[in-house]
């Protein structure tokens, strides 16, 4: 756990780094994944730019409005800008809402864009392990691996890095995919569909206090409904576009073409069976004449 990094002398609050760090690197990634979709890069970076302001502002107020009676002898002190005292859930809302709003209004609110996006997502993914990393309220189960690092006085699994780890997976795969013709919005479900098996098992790891049930974390309970109903809507989008593309083979010349070539075989097939000396081999030819003489005799 690092609260603080050291920058040119500077000493900067770890975790609100890497967040912005991780905002950075993604709204230059959606200039580049919306070529994937011939989407416009400008609009797509414009769009996160507004998500990531709506969010910083949703998670502020969010907070001052569940923790009132904090600001009631000093209101001023809600316009402080505190990273302890920002709400995520509520500033991860905010930023959705933003970010659907500046897609709609430059006409991109569709599947396309969601796969342009879900790309620079796993990059803000990344930012938001990193940071919980260094605020340290996340940590592991205590583990003898090599690997393990020290927090909160014992040796533990590194979570975020595992987190980490199985996003950059994720981001290289979908970067491999990004040529392959994909029914629009396939990518990102796919996307949401690993990163929820991922969160599954990595959340399995951890060590700090949560409400379990069933043995599971509330979180791997949540994560492992998401990817499921990923999984569903990946399967739906999935047939609708083979369903469609069998539909517009069939309207089309190389549907005719196939119509037209199963019936030539179906016409040589009756063909063979009417005539079935055209169609003898040389032995087969030969046989048949024997037995018309002999039958002539």
């Amino acid at each position: 756990m690092q609260p603080f990094i050291q920058i040119f002398g500077l000493a900067i609050s770890a975790a609100p780094a890497a967040v912005w760090l991780g905002f950075i690197v993604a709204i230059w990634l959606a200039g580049r994944t919306a070529s994937w979709r011939g989407l416009d890069g400008r609009a797509l970076g414009d769009a996160l730019t507004v998500a990531g302001f709506a969010a910083l502002l949703g998670a502020r107020l969010g907070y001052v409005g569940l923790h009132t009676s904090a600001y009631v002898r000093d209101p001023l002190a809600a316009l402080a800008l505190s990273t302890s005292a920002l709400d995520g859930a509520i500033g991860a809302l905010a930023g959705l809402g933003g970010l659907a709003w500046r897609l709609r209004r430059a006409g991109m609110l569709h599947a396309a864009a969601a796969d342009a996006l879900a790309p620079p997502g796993l990059v803000l993914a990344m930012g938001l392990a990193l940071a919980s990393y260094f605020d340290g309220a996340v940590f592991g189960a205590p583990s003898g691996l090599p690997w393990a690092v020290e927090v909160w006085g014992a040796a533990r699994h590194p979570v975020q890095f595992y987190e980490i780890a199985g996003l950059l997976v994720i981001l290289a795969t979908a970067v491999a995919l990004r040529k392959r013709t994909l029914p629009d919005g396939a990518l990102a479900l796919g996307i949401v569909l690993a990163y929820g098996l991922l969160r599954l098992v990595v959340d399995g790891l951890r060590a700090d206090e949560a409400t379990l049930l069933a043995g599971l974390r509330v979180t791997q309970l949540g994560w492992t409904s998401v990817a499921a109903g990923a999984a569903w809507a990946l399967g739906e989008r999935t047939n609708a576009a083979q369903t469609s593309a069998i539909k517009a083979l069939r309207g089309s010349g190389t549907g005719q073409g196939l119509n037209d070539a199963l019936l030539v075989a179906r016409k040589g097939e009756r063909a063979w069976e009417n005539e079935p000396e055209r169609h003898d081999t040389g032995e087969q030819a030969d046989d048949r004449a024997d037995t018309k003489r002999i039958n002539a005799d």
